[in-house]
């Protein structure tokens, strides 16, 4: 069952969503249904874990499938107002340890982002081509990675679940974050805290915020942190939980 944190999330994301649409978007009826395959046969194994659409019918439908008790993340892309055909393999079987999460923006770019063991992966795609998995990150427990696009300029950001190189061993785990336009990888920044459910959004003029469950049975809430445009990468690398950080309990 969901965490309330997560519902919560949801639910505000939900929200913005439904009142940028407006009154009049909400009266039209749905249209008919119709399936989308490449799901695979076990449900138990497979599922729907995330959907994105952009303002110009760009969308990608993402979730895993199995073949032989194996999972692997799959792919459907929007293509006008319907999902073009079966959902298709954007990751090969293997220990699928966090669902597939997507982002999109206008011109047919879109990015994929999921787990697999230890490893955080990404592949952008235009036009439903996608590029070869980049393998983001590395963490000692579940990834859990999240992926945010700029709109305008497709620029992509990867949050997840990593761990510093300096500290104590029990202290080295932090929520890390990559930023790629091209395809090529930047370098990885590390955020002062770690944490669970990570999540991360930003806007038309490069502000980006993220937000998480703090790690630990004994810590409640949630938590947020903010990175304006221009930020230093010494900034962004905080060593101590930022002080613009907020608790939301």
């Amino acid at each position: 069952m969901p965490s309330r944190p997560s519902l919560l999330l949801a639910a505000a994301a939900a929200a913005a969503v439904l009142g940028a649409a407006g009154p009049a978007a909400a009266q039209g009826p749905f249209d008919p249904s119709a399936p989308v395959g490449g799901f695979g046969a076990q449900p138990d194994l497979a599922g729907i874990s995330d959907f994105a659409l952009a303002g110009d019918d760009t969308g990608v439908l993402a979730g895993s499938a199995s073949t032989a008790d194996r999972r692997f993340p799959v792919a459907a892309f929007a293509a006008g107002e319907a999902l073009a055909g079966a959902a298709r393999a954007v990751g090969h079987a293997g220990d699928i340890t966090s669902q597939p999460r997507v982002a999109v923006g206008a011109g047919g770019r879109a990015a994929i982002a999921w787990g697999e063991g230890h490893t955080a992966y990404l592949r952008l795609c235009t036009d439903g081509r996608c590029g070869a998995a980049l393998a983001v990150g590395r963490s000692r427990l579940k990834p859990e990675p999240q992926v945010a696009m700029q709109p305008g300029t497709g620029r992509v950001l990867v949050l997840w679940r990593g761990a510093a190189r300096r500290g104590a061993a029990s202290g080295r785990n932090r929520l890390q974050w990559r930023i790629t336009t091209t395809g090529r990888l930047g370098r990885t920044h590390t955020l002062g805290e770690f944490g669970d459910d990570p999540r991360i959004g930003t806007d038309a003029g490069g502000k980006t915020v993220a937000v998480w469950r703090p790690y630990g049975a004994r810590s409640a809430g949630v938590r947020a942190a903010a990175r304006g445009v221009g930020s230093s990468s010494s900034r962004a690398r905080s060593r101590r939980p930022p002080r613009r950080t907020s608790a939301w309990s």
